[in-house]
């Protein structure tokens, strides 16, 4: 009797473990680290290897590598990788470093300000590796270096004398008289109301050149150092004189203003200008 009894107690009590294994399955019970049915993620660790910082006239461009190694196995980690200066970001897809267990990968932070920045990166992880973050990894970048701009000259040379009805050229010489060179200039020489502007340029119908009003104008593009480039604008010489002024022969004195600019951005620019008297006198 005593026998039947224990057998049946055995029974029970191996029957009600495992209704309360399969109910605390049903009810989602999570199970202790080191049991059967545990996470098998391994655990990641993040790490910042390195920045490169790239000066640039809009703020800093920086190359950021990271790499992600995992805390055991032979298979590198694979997935996304985010860096964050809290303001300023890039993201990053990792791939495996050559035949190791470590997965890299490298990215770029546009348009920093200068200063200090802290970085972090964070791994999201994957089904087979645990997330994880680095430390924090400051890195200063400096004020970005304007890029020395050229000193352009200009020169502007005119007939002193005209006779009214008769044709004159003006011409604005503009050179680049500093070591560096000047990506873009555009000169312009502006004709006083007594001279009507005909055309400009360098041939004949008139090229690269247009005339608003009575301004000419040029885009006359690079200049190396010590090179010059010309404007040239032929005109016509009037004169708003009665007649008395004009049997008098009394003369006129006009000035020709001509300038030429370098915009220079982002940093400052160079500007030059020049000027030219022109006398128009009466026929005769």
């Amino acid at each position: 009797m005593h026998n039947a009894i224990s057998a049946a107690c055995r029974r029970t009590a191996g029957v009600a473990a495992g209704l309360l294994l399969g109910a605390g399955l049903a009810g989602g019970i999570a199970l202790t680290p080191g049991t059967a049915l545990a996470s098998t993620a391994v655990a990641t660790t993040t790490a910042i290897t390195g920045t490169t910082p790239t000066p640039g006239y809009h703020g800093t461009a920086l190359d950021v590598r990271v790499s992600v190694t995992p805390a055991s196995g032979t298979v590198w980690p694979s997935g996304t990788v985010k860096v964050s200066d809290g303001r300023d970001g890039c993201q990053l897809t990792l791939v495996q470093a050559g035949s190791t267990a470590v997965g890299v990968g490298d990215c770029t932070i546009y348009g920093l300000r200068s200063g200090t920045h802290t970085l972090t990166a964070s791994y999201a992880g994957s089904s087979a590796f645990a997330a994880s973050a680095s430390a924090p990894d400051p890195v200063t970048i400096g004020v970005p270096p304007m890029r020395p701009h050229p000193v352009i000259a200009t020169q502007l040379s005119c007939p002193a004398k005209v006779y009214s009805g008769k044709r004159g050229t003006c011409t604005l010489s503009v050179t680049d008289a500093s070591r560096f060179s000047a990506p873009d200039v555009t000169a312009q020489v502006s004709l006083p109301s007594q001279l009507h502007a005909l055309y400009c340029g360098r041939f004949w119908p008139h090229q690269g050149c247009t005339i608003s009003g009575n301004t000419a104008s040029e885009n006359l593009g690079p200049l190396r150092p010590g090179q010059t480039k010309s404007l040239s604008v032929v005109f016509t010489a009037k004169s708003s004189q009665g007649i008395w002024g004009w049997l008098r022969h009394h003369l006129i004195t006009v000035k020709v203003a001509g300038s030429a600019v370098e915009p220079g951005f982002p940093g400052p620019g160079s500007r030059s200008f020049a000027a030219a008297d022109v006398t128009i006198a009466p026929l005769g």
